[in-house]
């Protein structure tokens, strides 16, 4: 995406402001009333080009400029954010910006990754817990919610999070009461809500995967980020903004900045940074040409290339008859499905291996086809063997 946090808005962004800390075994109390001014709107005289407006978030596309002024106009706003996006496209950079552009930005600014972190390990994050909840609790402690207190809490890949905690945040959004884990008594929390996903969420509540009261109360205000593919027009600065980061005295020619412009980068921003990263590691050079520009082979090779036997080609167009063997294939695939008694979760998982194996086992490359991050496919991976065996997810696919 074009966005790409500078180096202190990444420092600030991992050792937050700490706010007041909320102990479980203080009273209850009102929020206060007054909140603090926001003075950077009273010293704004005229309007700043796109690009420059948010520090660290390029904008010169007209889908990212969209976002900036949306972005702008959430300064004293405390309604609850839903961004989405692909993976990789700086959903986390504009949940910061959204932050340290509102009148909280003398408050945290906390993120955690819901995809990361076990459900009950999860569940004592966010909430805290009081000592006795479980083995171990020796000592109350405050949760995410609680350091976050007065600032933002950023819930990174929410559509990862069991539908149990659902409950709880649900009830935090509808009335800002937490309670943590083992304790009898809730305590009053004023925290900005900002949620984020790369996956279909209209998909994820008919599923039931996400509830949809919830989905209902954080989508409130809606940010979609474009791939970057889509931006042509923010390759270029934003390219440059990256290689000005990683060494100063680098540039980039117009022949390599047109090859960055060719690439469609399945991998966003994320891919971007690393590729620049790369090309000023590998090469001496203190303008970079095209040659110079080290792109993964892999992502950008057919899979017969990338060294996987037996790959199909269907990630492409598709002809007529190409569409017409894939529904052939699909009865075919539903059959045998039927025949041996697969599950929806059976079927999942012999997808997910038809994709290892299509990927020559590149985890990376899978989790991009599948529409996950690598963390969420690696736990996917761990509890496969425990109910489906390897001969029989194979059985459906081949």
């Amino acid at each position: 995406m074009s966005e790409f946090p500078s180096r202190s808005m990444e420092m600030s962004a991992a050792t937050p402001v700490t706010a007041p800390q909320r102990h479980l075994d203080a009273p209850m109390r009102s929020l206060p009333a007054q909140k603090s001014p926001d003075l950077r709107g009273a010293v704004e005289l005229a309007p700043a080009p796109a690009s420059s407006r948010i520090p660290g978030v390029i904008a010169e596309s007209a889908s990212m400029k969209r976002v900036v002024e949306l972005v702008l106009r959430l300064r004293s706003n405390k309604s609850p954010v839903f961004i989405r996006g692909e993976s990789g496209v700086g959903k986390d950079v504009i949940a910061r910006a959204i932050h340290s552009q509102s009148n909280r930005a003398d408050q945290s600014f906390i993120a955690v990754n819901c995809a990361a972190l076990p459900e009950t390990l999860l569940e004592s994050e966010l909430f805290g817990f009081a000592r006795g909840a479980f083995t171990g609790a020796t000592a109350n402690k405050d949760g995410l919610f609680a350091r976050a207190d007065g600032g933002t809490l950023f819930l990174d890949e929410i559509s990862e999070m069991d539908v149990a905690l659902q409950s709880k945040l649900l009830r935090i959004l509808q009335d800002g009461r937490v309670r943590p884990l083992g304790s009898t008594e809730d305590f009053l929390c004023d925290v900005r809500i900002i949620a984020a996903t790369n996956q279909n969420m209209e998909q994820a509540v008919a599923q039931g995967s996400l509830r949809r009261d919830l989905y209902y109360r954080l989508n409130v205000i809606p940010i979609e980020l474009e791939p970057l593919r889509d931006r042509l027009e923010d390759i270029v600065p934003l390219a440059e903004l990256l290689i000005k980061s990683c060494d100063a005295e680098r540039k980039l020619s117009s022949a390599a900045l047109e090859k960055l412009r060719a690439y469609d980068w399945p991998g966003n921003v994320r891919e971007l940074t690393n590729v620049i990263e790369r090309s000023i590691a590998m090469s001496p050079a203190t303008i970079l040409e095209p040659e110079d520009i080290w792109i993964d082979s892999l992502l950008h090779a057919e899979p017969e290339t990338a060294g996987v036997e037996h790959a199909s080609p269907t990630y492409g167009e598709k002809d007529e008859k190409d569409e017409k063997d894939e529904i052939t294939d699909l009865g075919i695939f539903c059959e045998r499905a039927a025949a041996n008694s697969f599950t929806l979760r059976d079927i999942e998982e012999a997808y997910i291996q038809w994709v290892l194996t299509r990927t020559g086992g590149n985890k990376s490359f899978a989790a991009d086809i599948l529409g996950l991050n690598r963390t969420t496919l690696h736990r996917r991976l761990s509890r496969m063997t425990k109910t489906t065996t390897p001969q029989r997810r194979l059985a459906l696919v081949n």
